[in-house]
């Protein structure tokens, strides 16, 4: 079973973030380039998505759909928090 590094979980949820950021026409972070604003408002969004009902989708998302969207966000913010 291959390893994905927690940049890779964090890239992929920053493609996430930037897609609804170009719907909304808020500012799209590059991924290579993340400054200390753009830090603390992803770990603030971050922080939102831990919450019982965006973590599971108000209950639609179980098994290991959920784990994997778990594991994806806590790779995502122990990345962002090594920055």
């Amino acid at each position: 079973m291959m390893k994905i590094s927690n940049k890779e979980h964090f890239e992929a949820w920053l493609n996430i973030q930037n897609i609804r950021a170009a719907l909304f026409k808020d500012k799209i972070i590059d991924k290579d380039h993340v400054t200390y604003e753009d830090k603390i408002l992803l770990l603030s969004r971050l922080e939102g998505q831990f919450s019982p009902e965006n973590l599971c989708c108000d209950g639609e998302l179980r098994g290991p759909a959920l784990r994997a969207k778990t594991v994806m966000l806590l790779c995502a913010q122990a990345y962002l928090e090594s920055l």
